[in-house]
Formats: C-alpha cells, sequence, structure tokens
C-alpha cells in the first residue's frame, strides 16, 4: 500500500472505535481525496468470530493494480478473506 494511502487512513481512522461500523462512509470519504481508486462492496471472512457470524458485509477499496487498501480493517480480528459481490446484469 502506497505511504500516501496509509496516512490518510492512520490520521482518518486511528482506532478500532473509528473504524467500527464505518466502512461505507471512510471507504467513500478516502474515494473523494483518492479518486484513482475503487470501492469494492462485498463480505470479509473474519475467522475470530464464531463460525456463524464470520462472514461480514464490508466496503474496502482497490487502487488500479487491484492491491486491497481496507481503511478500516482495524475493527476485525483476524480477516481471512474477502469476496466481492458479483453483480449480475441482464436477469
Amino acid at each position: 500500500m502506497l505511504n500516501k494511502y496509509k496516512q490518510w487512513i492512520n490520521k482518518r481512522v486511528p482506532t478500532s472505535k473509528e473504524a467500527l461500523g464505518n466502512c461505507h462512509v471512510v471507504c467513500n470519504e478516502m474515494k473523494l481525496i483518492f479518486p484513482e481508486l475503487t470501492i469494492i462492496k462485498g463480505w470479509c471472512i473474519d475467522l475470530s468470530l464464531p463460525k456463524s457470524r464470520q462472514s461480514q458485509a464490508h466496503y474496502w477499496l482497490e487502487d488500479e493494480n487491484e492491491n486491497l487498501i481496507d481503511p478500516t480493517v482495524s475493527q476485525f480480528g483476524n480477516i481471512h478473506k474477502y469476496i466481492p459481490y458479483i453483480v449480475l446484469s441482464n436477469l
């Protein structure tokens, strides 16, 4: 992850308290500052939670090279995997 992204995240989301439940808001804010990023909506698999709650709806960003940038990752204990929603059209 580029240093400019890390610096912004550390300033905007310094603790898990600021991250908790704010993935959509923070990703939108970050996209405004860094328009080259793409917001991704999907699920993350958090292995620190009980099995019935491990799949969590979540937003994150990707850069032009599809590198994952998660400004609110601190709200989770142990993310194992990110799974983007698949948008189906012409159904």
